[in-house]
């Protein structure tokens, strides 16, 4: 999808700057990557909209450590709590 607006930016669809936020907008939410998705909107000389983006490493791999864990919410007494 982001390759998509990345060879459509500066054409009939993504033509201004704010078409292409909107979009990778909507492309962060529904693939759940806004967290760890960097985008660059800029011009190139001819003052066509370009973008660049990434996936920030690091937070990928902080987000991979957690994977698989979860939280439990438990009414038992602190004393009565521990691996059994």
């Amino acid at each position: 999808d982001l390759e998509k607006v990345q060879r459509g930016a500066g054409g009939r669809y993504y033509n201004i700057p704010e078409k292409i936020a909107e979009r990778i907008g909507v492309i962060a939410r529904t693939r759940r990557v806004a967290s760890c998705l960097r985008t660059t909107i800029g011009a190139d000389e001819t003052g066509r909209p370009i973008l660049e983006w990434h996936f920030d490493e690091q937070v990928l791999a902080a987000e991979a450590a957690a994977d698989g864990w979860y939280a439990l919410i438990t009414s038992r007494p602190v004393e009565r709590s521990g691996p059994e």
